[in-house]
């Protein structure tokens, strides 16, 4: 979660500081770890898990899993950019942050490359 708090993170967690203090995670970080609380719990039984990101990438509350099975990026759009860029190349970058070393990646073959 350190990463989370910090560089472009932090325009982001901005409101959230101001009205809790900083003592509370943002919003979809809180729903990430309730999520994977309820996940966890052998009483349920949850064998796999399609984790959709919040942001997407290297800033994104589900990047904390180290090696995941297989990881994809979507179509790249303008979204976000308040967090992640102004430029498709930035956004591009930014979300490229959730592939992992030794998991495979997917993406879409739909849009014109960079």
């Amino acid at each position: 979660w350190d990463t989370l708090s910090s560089e472009a993170a932090a325009a982001a967690t901005k409101t959230t500081k101001s009205r809790t203090g900083g003592r509370m995670p943002r919003y979809f970080q809180f729903l990430t770890l309730v999520a994977l609380k309820i996940f966890s719990d052998p009483a349920i039984g949850v064998k796999v898990v399609i984790l959709e990101t919040g942001v997407g990438g290297r800033l994104d509350a589900t990047n904390i899993f180290e090696h995941p099975v297989v990881t994809g990026i979507t179509k790249i759009g303008y979204d976000h950019m308040n967090v992640l860029g102004s430029t498709l190349d930035a956004i591009a970058s930014e979300k490229a942050g959730i592939l992992k070393t030794g998991s495979p990646a997917f993406t879409t073959a739909s849009q014109e490359p960079l």
